[in-house]
């Protein structure tokens, strides 16, 4: 097989180290570029988000000396141990498992999230676009959506959906007791910033207000909440109007410094307030966790609230893996027949030319006059003893070499009970039976 995963994910791996692999939307297609411009690769897949960073390959038949972890340590200059820490290398059917794991939200921070499946296929979709993949990893990844909308119809894994935005708002109760009476301020627009406006819509804060990049997204999201739209040029002067800021940009580099975070303290004589950052890269620089009267959490830091909401997902998940197991059984096997389907193919062109040679001769006989009904015993004899020609000799063979491997595949092969074999079975146990009275 030729299916390798590389990566690493929130429980293999610091912040710090998802940083270094994080690999933006825009970053993407020079990073897939590269990919294909290793000689070993064929085609790839990379799923980056702020919980992993996985890169799915299919390599070429002569890549058996091929190290993808070596090759990934040294484009992100990851270093000895750090790789055999927190880099993980899975193969075919663990592989296969690996993704269906994944899209189904098993893998994730909150198990059962659904968020993940659409950055999956956002991936695919943007893979495919730059003809990244191949017919192998199409099959996988379209099998990969299937198998995990199979899991959220077949289980209750999608049921009282959680995911991190969820869990960041239910940390932000935790800290503040409530959030009634709180103003509010969420960074970005994508897809966690939004997750985290609809949750914080049933709460009962005094202010909500939106800052993106773009001032057209923002002003969409703000319009949808009834939420004020603050100007992304200026939003770090006006932090200490806000007693709790959620931030999930795509930024490469941080929004939130730490002299920005200090300023707005001040201003608010030191009342305290509450930084929640979501973002991979961070958004909000660590440092802020050093100033007196901020509290600054990650995403490392939900994992406590996430536990609380996974007693109930925890039978769903099981029933989930019987369900990855079955389908990653079904396309390791579609995958091997792949493999050899150059030979069925082969065996089908030739009984094809047999048939034609034989079907030729037979026209010509009854050209000739001769009577149809002796025209088509002919074909059906000749046909019929040139395509078990091979397997006769092969059975004639093995048979005289007591070659009882090859008796067995040809009876499965060619559907024969083979009645003398099962003789010879019996006898053997007879016999293993005595052998071991005779020991006693």
């Amino acid at each position: 097989m030729s299916l390798v995963l590389a990566g690493l994910n929130h429980t293999t791996a610091s912040v710090s180290l998802r940083e270094k692999l994080a690999i933006s939307e825009q970053q993407l297609p020079e990073t897939l570029s590269w990919c294909l411009q290793q000689s070993a690769v064929d085609a790839c897949v990379i799923v980056s988000t702020c919980n992993r960073t996985e890169f799915y390959f299919w390599l070429n038949p002569h890549s058996e000396s091929f190290s993808v972890r070596q090759m990934l340590s040294e484009k992100f200059n990851i270093s000895t141990s750090e790789k055999q820490k927190s880099l993980y290398e899975k193969h075919d059917e663990e592989a296969v498992r690996h993704l269906y794991t994944v899209a189904s939200g098993l893998d994730s921070l909150v198990l059962g999230e659904p968020q993940i499946l659409g950055q999956v296929k956002t991936a695919f979709d943007l893979a495919r676009q730059h003809n990244a993949v191949n017919k192998y990893l199409e099959r996988l990844f379209q099998n990969a959506f299937h198998v995990a909308k199979d899991v959220r119809s077949s289980t209750a894994i999608g049921r009282n959906p959680v995911s991190v935005a969820n869990s960041a708002v239910q940390l932000a109760k935790q800290v503040f007791g409530q959030l009634q009476g709180r103003s509010i301020l969420v960074v970005g627009a994508g897809e966690t910033a939004q997750l985290v406006v609809r949750y914080l819509r049933r709460q009962r804060f005094s202010q909500l207000a939106i800052t993106n990049r773009t001032e057209e997204k923002s002003r969409q999201l703000a319009e949808e909440v009834g939420a004020q739209v603050v100007p992304f040029e200026t939003f770090t002067y006006q932090l200490h109007h806000y007693d709790l800021i959620f931030s999930a940009t795509a930024s490469p580099q941080p929004v939130i410094s730490k002299a920005a975070a200090s300023n707005a303290i001040q201003f608010r004589k030191h009342q305290p307030m509450v930084m929640i950052d979501l973002a991979i890269p961070r958004d909000i620089e660590p440092a802020v966790s050093d100033l007196n009267d901020i509290f600054l959490y990650g995403v490392d830091d939900l994992q406590q609230v996430v536990s609380k909401n996974l007693k109930s997902r925890e039978q769903a998940a099981e029933q989930a893996r019987v369900i990855i197991d079955m389908k990653a059984e079904a396309f390791m096997q579609w995958l091997r027949a792949q493999q050899h389907m150059d030979l069925i193919r082969q065996y089908q062109q030739e009984s094809d030319k047999l048939r034609q040679k034989a079907l030729l001769k037979a026209h010509k006989m009854l050209r000739k006059g001769e009577r149809p009904e002796i025209a088509l015993d002919h074909l059906a004899r000749t046909l019929t003893r040139t395509l078990i020609h091979a397997p006769v000799s092969g059975l004639r063979q093995a048979a005289e070499k007591g070659d009882l491997a090859t008796i067995r595949a040809a009876c499965r092969l060619l559907d024969l009970h083979c009645e003398a074999l099962q003789a010879d079975n019996r006898t053997n146990a007879i016999d293993d039976t005595e052998g071991k009275n005779d020991d006693s």
